[in-house]
């Protein structure tokens, strides 16, 4: 892959992971402190879907850390007890 297409790819990837974030904080009520979480989901997807193979130890810790971020936005805060 030419660095044309790499910087391409990059900036597409980036692009519709932006999107993604948008999309998901405006349509529902995902707070935006688990936007990097899905940042971290999709890099690995947006990277394979431009033929750019990333290590698969790789991918996996980008999957374990985004779907921990996203639960910890998730978590709802605990009442407090009278």
């Amino acid at each position: 892959m030419d660095k044309g297409n790499l910087i391409l790819a990059i900036v597409a990837t980036h692009a519709v992971i932006i999107a993604e974030q948008f999309a998901a904080s405006y349509f529902t009520n995902f707070p935006k402190s688990g936007n990097f979480g899905i940042y971290l989901l999709l890099l690995p997807v947006g990277f394979n879907g431009f033929g750019m193979e990333l290590p698969a130890l790789l991918v996996a810790s980008f999957v374990m850390v985004g779907l921990a971020i996203i639960l910890w936005s998730l978590r709802r805060p605990k009442k407090m007890v009278q």
